[in-house]
C-alpha cells in the first residue's frame, strides 16, 4: 500500500509539473502582440545563470555571430 501511495505521489507531482509548464506560451513573435520578449519562466536567475553554456550559435549573412 505504501509503494502505491508514493509512486500516486510522483504521478501527481509530474502531472502538476506539466500542467503549470503547460500554462506559459509565447503566442507571437516576441512572447506578446506588444513584443515584450518577457518570459514570466524561473528556471534561469541570479544563482545559476553562471551555470549556462552556449550550445549553439546562428550566424547571419555578414558572418558575424547573432
Amino acid at each position: 500500500m505504501n509503494h502505491h501511495l508514493s509512486t500516486l505521489g510522483a504521478v501527481l507531482a509530474a502531472s502538476a509539473l506539466l500542467l503549470a509548464a503547460a500554462d506559459v506560451d509565447w503566442p507571437t513573435y516576441g512572447g506578446s502582440p506588444e513584443g515584450t520578449r518577457y518570459s514570466p519562466l524561473k528556471q534561469i536567475n541570479r544563482s545559476n545563470v553562471v551555470n549556462l553554456r552556449e550550445v549553439w550559435r546562428y550566424d547571419n549573412a555578414d558572418g558575424q555571430g547573432a
